[in-house]
């Protein structure tokens, strides 16, 4: 088995942490180039805005604890599934819970393949089907 180093972009923001993007650390080493660097500084009050309506949506939630690490993740996307295996070893592991907010961003695909997780009776075992066999959780297992 293969092992990547993977690179997080977290956001920290009232005892919160969002996972905002996972990059193979040598994807990251590439994208850090000084034509491809920019620098935003961030708006503590609309990051404050965001985070009262985040409690607010669906998600998948993993593991329970008082530390929580909520990740973004298109259905389609190969970085989202690599970090899903990453995490495996860690969800319900000293206090670690992980709530999955899905997003349709890559793929005309990625909509429907949301929705359906989130319409799933099960929401966690759609979601593990599509993240550990890229099965179409609107397939039976």
């Amino acid at each position: 088995m293969v092992r990547s180093r993977f690179c997080f972009r977290l956001l920290c923001l009232g005892g919160a942490a969002f996972c905002l993007g996972a990059l193979p650390v040598q994807a990251q080493q590439q994208a850090a180039s000084p034509a491809v660097q920019t620098r935003v500084a961030p708006d503590i009050r609309a990051a404050a805005q965001v985070l009262a309506q985040l409690h607010k949506t669906t998600r998948i939630r993993e593991g329970e604890g008082p530390r929580v690490l909520t990740v973004f993740f298109d259905p389609n996307c190969p970085y989202c599934r690599q970090l899903y295996s990453a995490l495996r070893p860690y969800v319900g592991k000293d206090g670690l819970q992980v709530d999955w907010v899905p997003v349709a961003i890559l793929a005309p695909s990625s909509a429907a393949k949301a929705a359906a997780i989130l319409q799933a009776k099960d929401r966690l075992q759609a979601f593990r089907a599509t993240e550990e066999h890229g099965l179409d959780p609107n397939r039976p297992a």
